[in-house]
């Protein structure tokens, strides 16, 4: 879309001060799963839409806080794009996740196929919803995605050893 491309000034943020201090905090908890919600998606940002790609010094910020407190078992979800796909960055190890769902009454066909180097399967311009399914008893989840009939159109399961620093 080239709306927008990544900026090098570190004075502009994403997060404040307050914000960046309650995360990391957050980040500390002990937790069984941990899912960041994100209006703009996380991972993807060659699309040249609104995302954390965009503000690299906020991204690697919040990247260097899940290493620096090994925030084990955590993903993002995210919106705002008007179709689904799923993406995943290394951060060293780490698989981090991004489940992008958005469109359930406007999807784009033409931004679903846009570039994206870190999408996992397909993207998917059906008008959907997004779903997190966690097992406990298998210790694992899924990131789903599903359109208006249950039809399922994204579904990656994760295991929950695979989400550790």
């Amino acid at each position: 879309m080239n709306w927008y491309e990544p900026t090098t000034d570190t004075s502009k943020t994403l997060l404040g001060k307050a914000q960046w201090a309650w995360l990391e905090k957050q980040l500390q908890v002990p937790a069984d799963v941990r899912i960041i919600a994100s209006s703009i998606q996380m991972i993807a940002y060659e699309k040249g839409m609104e995302n954390w790609g965009n503000v690299p010094h906020e991204k690697k910020r919040f990247y260097d806080l899940l290493k620096k407190h090994q925030a084990n078992h955590t993903f993002a979800i995210s919106g705002d794009v008007h179709f689904a796909e799923l993406s995943k960055e290394k951060i060293g190890d780490y698989p981090f996740y991004d489940l992008t769902s958005s469109g359930m009454t406007s999807p784009r066909k033409n931004w679903a196929s846009a570039s994206n180097s870190f999408r996992v399967g397909k993207s998917s311009f059906s008008k959907n919803v997004g779903m997190i399914e966690i097992d406990w008893k298998t210790s694992s989840l899924a990131l789903k995605v599903i359109d208006p009939d249950g039809k399922s159109l994204i579904d990656h399961p994760v295991k929950f050893s695979e989400l550790v620093f």
